[in-house]
């Protein structure tokens, strides 16, 4: 429906298959000897290292048991059935990606929709009625590129009355959802203050390699490394490259100074050997990069009019990159929702209006709808969010 499986299958051609998730634990100590040579320390971490192997189940969970992953219970799995779950595509399947590319698909499948009119441009303030309820929102418009010649701009001529800069528009909306992510500056404007959460900082870099030759212990799976003092994580995201995320608590040291690469390699001995000089070529290359990891309780909006999805609503640490994950159920939670109380009703509730007094002359059962959508929202979410936020936040 959200057009997420045509936009992974665009990606094919760059993406990796994934058939789950190696978890490894280095060792705690160092080879013995005054100076040991790079190959019996390499030998220490292959004979020393601990690790498990967890992969994707043949099927979707059907019982109690299973979500606990034990399979097989009543001889429900059999040979035959599993075989038929992978080949009608029922069997779970990973894909790993440049996650830009795939929002790009997404985004172009949106627009391709004949009801949905795309506008670029930065949002400068919500606008509201004399009782607080949002009604749209003032924006500072981008002409077209020829990169993006299908997103258009309003036409200069649609004057809602903003002087004296002529690039800015108003727009009106029954229901504004404010989905601008980690550093969403909308968040305060329509949600009570409550400050997010700086868990630590992931810090990265790609690993070039051959097609298809990534160097790590297990191709085709994920690698969660149980280093000290925080975890590690790596994954290929290409035929060509392999992604490696070091999670750092407290101040992230200078990469200025240099203090960020001395740190990172000082915990490359604690890599997979296989791993470990492509990492350290990585970091000669540079182009180390660094996001900080957030969290946030999700709160409902206060403001009338308006809604909150995603990292805007609700942030966990993104080891698990559950992200993506939460805020695409909550766009497909809450399309459901509105299509089940009617607000998408243009009876009940206009899409948009031409100006503020059509907004002000909503009638009460639909205002009295959203709030339900919105209630609903929030208690539904739970089912997604709660899951994915606990594993992330207890796994880090």
């Amino acid at each position: 429906r959200m057009g997420m499986d045509s936009a992974a299958k665009c990606q094919e051609a760059l993406s990796v298959r994934v058939d789950g998730y190696a978890v490894i634990l280095p060792p705690d100590e160092q080879p013995p000897g005054q100076n040991p040579s790079p190959d019996e320390v390499d030998e220490h971490w292959n004979k020393n290292a601990e690790e498990i192997i967890l992969k994707y189940p043949p099927h979707d969970p059907t019982s109690f048991a299973e979500k606990f992953g034990i399979l097989n219970v009543d001889n429900k799995n059999t040979l035959e059935e599993e075989a038929q779950d992978a080949a009608t595509g029922k069997a779970p399947k990973g894909r790993s990606f440049h996650n830009a590319k795939f929002v790009q698909r997404l985004r172009e499948l949106a627009v391709a929709e004949p009801n949905v009119t795309v506008v670029i441009g930065t949002v400068t303030a919500m606008v509201e009625d004399s009782n607080g309820k949002v009604i749209g929102v003032d924006c500072k418009v981008s002409p077209p590129t020829k990169e993006e010649p299908q997103m258009i701009a309003l036409k200069p001529e649609q004057d809602y009355g903003i002087e004296p800069d002529k690039l800015t528009r108003r727009i009106h909306a029954s229901l504004t959802v404010v989905a601008d992510g980690l550093w969403s500056g909308l968040r305060k404007k329509v949600v009570k203050p409550h400050e997010t959460i700086k868990a630590s900082s992931f810090v990265g870099v790609l690993v070039q390699h051959p097609h298809m030759e990534a160097p790590v212990p297990h191709r085709h799976y994920g690698h969660v490394i149980l280093a000290q003092p925080s975890p590690i994580l790596i994954y290929q995201i290409s035929p060509t490259e392999t992604r490696i995320l070091v999670d750092i608590h407290g101040k992230l040291p200078s990469a200025a100074t240099g203090e960020l690469k001395k740190y990172l390699e000082g915990v490359a001995s604690q890599l997979p050997p296989v791993f470990r000089q492509g990492f350290l070529e990585a970091l000669e290359r540079g182009g180390i990069k660094s996001m900080p990891n957030r969290s946030l309780t999700g709160k409902m909006a206060d403001k009338d009019g308006a809604v909150l999805v995603g990292d805007a609503l609700n942030m966990r640490h993104p080891l698990t990159g559950g992200g993506m994950t939460v805020a695409l159920r909550d766009v497909e939670l809450l399309s459901n929702l509105l299509a089940e109380e009617g607000v998408l009703d243009k009876s009940a509730l206009a899409a948009t209006a031409e100006d503020i007094k059509d907004q002000e002359n909503l009638s009460k059962e639909a205002s009295a709808a959203l709030l339900r959508v919105k209630s609903r929202f929030m208690d539904k979410r739970r089912d997604h969010a709660s899951t994915i936020n606990v594993l992330a936040d207890a796994l880090h």
